[in-house]
C-alpha cells in the first residue's frame, strides 16, 4: 500500500481515489496450517518434478517458484535470493525464451486481469484488487489449486536468529505513521501506512486492511537491565531506541486481541489495538513492565531514499535504521532466507511477493499495458493479496507457459 503523491511497495495508488472507505474491509484470520495435497483433478506434477500442470487454467507452471535465484540466464540485476525489478523480471524470462528452457520459448510472467469480479475492492483506475482474487493466475493458485485462504502465508517460517533479534520475518513491517501526515495512527486514511519491508530493504506504503508484521519499540533509550528479563530487548546506540527482540511476538501472544493471524500478521487497526493492550498488560504494568511501546514512526523527509522518500537506502526513520544500520543489511537482501520448502510439487516458494502483469483473464501473455504509470500488477504468497507495485520495487518471479 500509499499516497497518491508517491509511489510506495505494494502500493494502493494505482487503485485507490480519495473517497475509498477502506474500513469496511474485512478478512478471514483461519490459522495457517500444511498446504492441502495436491489434488490429480488441478495439479498434476511432471514425471522429471521440474513442471506442475495446472488444469484449472490450462497452463504448466516450473515447479521451482524462485527458478532466478539459482539460474539467471545472464540477466544482470538479479538479487542472490531472485528477487529483482519488474525490468529485470521482463529480461529474465525473454532469457529464459531465447535459451528455449526445458524446450519451450513461450514461457511468461503470470497475468492479471484488470477487471475481476471474485476481488473485495475496485480502485479508480478500474483495477480490481485485495484479498479473494481468484481470477488471476497466482490467485486461482493459490485459493483454488493450493487451496490457501487468505491471510495465510503458503510457507511458514522456522523460528531464525538474525544478531540479537528472533523471528524477524522476511517480509512487509507495519509503521506507526500515515503516509504524508507523520505520527498519526489508527485513522481511516485513504493513502494508506508507511511500511518497510525486510525482504528488501523498500520503505513504501500498504493500505490498513493488508496482514503485515509488528515489531513494537520504545523511543526513551536504553532500558534498565535489572528490569528487562535477558535477551528480551535489543538497544540500537545510533538513534537510542530499544527494540524487542522478538519480531513477531504477536504468533505466540496475542494479548487478548482479536483478528491476529495465527503466524502474528496483523492489520494496521489490529496493530494499534495490539499495543495498547500490549502497554496495558499485566494489570496496567505493561509488558517486560513498560507501557510505551509503540509502532515505530517514519520521518517525512528522508535524504537517502533511492525514490522521493521512499524505496531503498531510507534509513532515516526506526525501521529503516534497524535494517540498514544495526542488522547492517544491503537493498535485496532478506533478513533471513527461505528455505526451500515443498508445497505439494512446487518448491522455492517465496512467503513475499510476486510480479505479476496486465492480462485478459484466460489470456496467458501479458498486454504491452502497465497496470498504471511506472506500476505492474503483484501477488503475494505472504498473504493472499493482489495488488500493484512501482516497477523499480525487487519482487521475486515464477512463470508457466500455457496448455500442457
Amino acid at each position: 500500500m500509499e499516497t497518491v503523491r508517491h509511489r510506495f511497495a505494494h502500493s494502493p495508488t494505482a487503485f485507490l481515489g480519495a473517497g475509498l472507505l477502506w474500513m469496511s474491509f474485512t478478512v478471514a484470520t483461519e490459522a495457517a496450517g500444511p498446504a492441502p495435497p495436491l489434488t490429480a483433478a488441478r495439479l498434476t506434477p511432471a514425471e522429471n518434478g521440474q513442471t506442475v500442470y495446472d488444469s484449472t487454467q490450462n497452463v504448466t507452471w516450473l515447479a521451482n517458484a524462485n527458478y532466478a535465484a539459482t539460474q539467471t540466464f545472464g540477466v544482470a540485476n538479479i538479487n542472490a535470493d531472485g528477487s529483482m525489478n519488474y525490468r529485470s523480471a521482463v529480461k529474465w524470462v525473454e532469457a529464459m525464451n531465447a535459451q528455449k528452457y526445458l524446450g519451450h520459448s513461450d514461457w511468461t510472467i503470470p497475468t492479471t486481469p484488470k477487471t475481476d469480479p471474485s476481488c473485495e475492492k475496485t480502485g479508480p483506475n478500474a483495477n480490481s484488487f485485495g484479498f479473494k482474487c481468484r481470477n488471476s493466475t497466482m490467485g486461482s493458485l493459490y485459493y483454488v489449486s493450493l487451496g490457501l485462504s487468505e491471510p495465510n502465508t503458503a510457507v511458514r517460517m522456522p523460528a531464525v536468529t538474525v544478531g540479537s533479534f528472533k523471528n524477524l520475518q522476511p517480509y512487509l513491517y507495519w509503521s506507526g505513521t500515515l503516509n504524508g501526515h507523520v505520527g498519526t495512527v489508527g485513522g481511516a486514511n485513504k493513502n494508506g501506512y508507511s511500511s518497510f519491508s525486510f525482504n528488501s530493504g523498500y520503505k513504501g506504503g500498504n493500505v490498513a486492511p493488508n496482514f503485515l508484521y509488528v515489531v513494537p519499540m520504545i523511543e526513551s533509550g536504553k532500558l534498565s537491565a535489572a528490569a528487562i528479563p535477558p535477551g528480551s530487548t535489543v538497544y540500537d546506540p545510533a538513534t537510542k531506541i530499544t527494540w524487542l527482540a522478538d519480531g513477531d511476538l504477536a504468533a505466540t501472544e496475542t494479548f487478548g486481541v482479536a483478528g491476529i493471524n495465527a503466524d502474528g500478521a496483523m492489520a494496521e487497526t489490529t496493530a494499534v489495538k495490539w499495543l495498547k493492550a500490549m502497554n496495558a498488560f499485566n494489570g496496567g504494568k505493561g509488558y517486560l513492565g513498560q507501557t510505551h511501546w509503540e509502532l515505530p514512526p517514519t520521518v517525512e523527509t528522508d535524504s537517502g531514499c533511492s525514490g522521493k522518500n521512499f524505496g531503498f537506502q531510507c534509513s532515516g526513520s526506526p525501521l529503516g535504521q534497524l535494517y540498514y544500520g544495526l542488522l547492517k543489511k544491503h537493498p535485496g537482501e532478506a533478513v533471513v532466507d527461505t528455505p526451500d520448502t515443498k508445497l505439494g510439487a512446487f518448491h522455492n516458494i517465496q512467503p513475499y511477493l510476486y510480479w505479476s502483469c496486465l492480462g485478459v483473464a484466460g489470456q496467458k501473455t501479458c498486454d504491452s499495458a502497465p497496470a498504471a504509470d511506472n506500476f505492474e500488477f503483484s501477488f503475494s504468497f505472504g498473504n493472499g493479496f493482489q495488488g500493484t507495485d512501482v516497477l523499480e520495487n525487487d519482487l521475486y518471479v515464477m512463470v508457466y507457459y500455457p496448455g500442457r
